[in-house]
């Protein structure tokens, strides 16, 4: 078999799978007009970052890129007037609430642990818990002669 056959061939694993990306659903809670446009907004910039990183590279690709993007602004924002918007953008996105994700802090989960995050622990006498002697110099202890360890001189 040379040919794998196209009917064994999921979607997922083509090169063409993302050309047919849609703007993802919103659940039905978040029914609100914002956060609809904030979900397109973020859709257009991922589609723009493509287009970005041609027009970049050669002059003329920008220059081109660069016009017609001033010409579809223009074009969005009467069809934005059209619709009711009669506010400025910019006063508009200082009302909206931001969701900011901060940065994660970085947990260490494998390898040996750092010598400076944990201080050594002194040594205590097993008899009384008391740091500076052990159970042999232990004051509290009674030191007489008992059991096996006494001398028999």
């Amino acid at each position: 078999m040379s040919v794998v056959p196209s009917s064994l061939v999921v979607k997922r694993w083509s090169k063409d799978a993302k050309k047919e990306c849609h703007v993802q659903s919103v659940h039905p809670e978040l029914q609100n007009e914002e956060l609809h446009a904030m979900v397109r907004s973020g859709n257009l910039n991922g589609s723009f970052g493509k287009l970005c990183r041609y027009a970049s590279k050669t002059e003329e690709g920008y220059k081109l890129v660069k016009q017609e993007i001033e010409r579809l602004s223009v074009l969005a924002e009467e069809i934005w007037r059209k619709n009711g918007g009669l506010e400025p953008m910019e006063k508009t996105a200082e009302r909206t609430p931001s969701i900011r994700i901060k940065v994660p802090h970085v947990v260490k989960t494998k390898g040996r642990k750092s010598e400076s995050s944990t201080q050594p622990t002194k040594r205590r006498c097993s008899h009384c818990t008391n740091e500076g002697h052990d159970v042999r110099t232990c004051p509290q202890k009674d030191h007489g002669d008992t059991g096996a360890h006494a001398s028999t001189s």
